[in-house]
């Protein structure tokens, strides 16, 4: 009788173990599918190190203002003479800890997205300005400058985007991403407020 009790007890310890196994796999599977934008395994091993991160926004910003952001950081860093990795996640907590704690250099935020204190530690360089037709919402990018890619990106990253905006690439994909009507005669001179350090 003992050896039956014996026996049915390790087959419900085995049954819980493989429940628990099965709970941790799926929980695993989904962490790593959340997650898996931030690192891109190379060949023979290496990993994609990520220089800016940003996040899906729950106030589901048009697909153009996406699309727009994306061609403004890639043409900004080309004219600065930089190419970063730039990594999307699913939430604004993920992209802030990759950022605050994982130090990436830079993440894309909102003006809300840091607090007093943290907007005193970043520096930040407004690239566009959400609510286009009051031009007044501003979206950052904040670089951390202790991290040493981080000064050097926020350097590409300035010098660039003035650089396209001189030369009318930053005008030219605003129309592009959201037509000739919706950009507001002094939509520069409100840009270039956010950004006081500007020249």
């Amino acid at each position: 009788m003992n050896n039956l009790n014996c026996t049915n007890s390790f087959r419900s310890v085995l049954r819980n173990l493989t429940h628990l196994f099965a709970i941790s796999l799926l929980l695993f599977s989904w962490s790593a599918q959340a997650t898996a934008p931030r690192v891109a395994p190379k060949l023979f091993g290496d990993v994609r190190q990520v220089d800016v991160i940003g996040y899906y926004s729950s106030q589901q910003s048009s697909e153009a203002e996406g699309k727009l952001t994306a061609d403004l950081l890639e043409a900004a860093f080309q004219a600065g003479g930089v190419q970063p990795n730039i990594d999307v996640l699913p939430s604004k907590q993920l992209a802030k800890y990759e950022f605050v704690v994982n130090r990436v250099p830079a993440m894309i935020v909102a003006t809300d997205d840091l607090t007093a204190k943290e907007k005193k530690r970043y520096r930040t360089v407004a690239y566009f300005l959400s609510d286009i037709a009051a031009a007044k919402v501003p979206v950052l990018l904040a670089f951390d400058l202790k991290n040493p890619r981080g000064a050097k990106l926020h350097k590409a990253f300035d010098k660039g985007l003035q650089a396209i905006i001189k030369n009318g690439k930053y005008l030219e994909l605003m129309r592009r991403h959201l037509g000739k009507d919706a950009i507001p005669a002094d939509y520069l001179g409100q840009l270039k407020r956010q950004n006081p350090d500007w020249k």
